[in-house]
C-alpha cells in the first residue's frame, strides 16, 4: 500500500468563535501497531485539508476515551449552499462537524 493510500490520522480540532469552521486540525500518520502513539504530527488549516480530501488523501477521526483510542471514522466533504463542509458524516449541513475529537486552544 503507497503512503497517498493509507488514511492519515485527525485527533484533534480549532474551530472559529461560531464553532462553525474549523481553522485548522492536528494530523498525525497512522502508527504500525495499536499500543504507539500517532507519529509525524502536523497542523493543518482548513483549506489545506479540503484541498488534500479532494486529492483523494483519506482522513480518520481518533479520540481518546478511557486511556485508549478509538476509532471516530472517516471525514468527508460535503456541499451546502454551494460551499464545501468538513464533516464526520455525509449529512449535508453548513457546519463542520468532526464529532468527540479533543479541542486545540488557541494561544492569544
Amino acid at each position: 500500500m503507497d503512503e497517498r493510500s493509507k488514511p492519515y490520522i485527525i485527533t484533534a480540532a480549532h474551530y472559529d468563535e461560531s464553532e462553525t469552521r474549523l481553522q485548522y486540525v492536528f494530523v498525525g500518520i497512522p502508527p504500525e501497531s495499536a499500543g504507539m502513539t500517532v507519529d509525524g504530527i502536523r497542523l493543518y488549516g482548513r483549506e489545506q485539508l479540503i484541498a488534500e480530501l479532494e486529492s483523494g488523501s483519506q482522513f480518520s477521526i481518533a479520540y481518546m476515551q478511557h486511556g485508549e483510542w478509538q476509532d471516530g471514522g472517516e471525514i468527508f466533504l460535503v456541499s451546502c449552499y454551494g460551499e464545501r463542509y468538513i464533516r464526520g458524516d455525509h449529512q449535508a449541513l453548513a457546519i463542520d462537524d468532526l464529532g468527540n475529537l479533543a479541542r486545540i486552544r488557541a494561544s492569544r
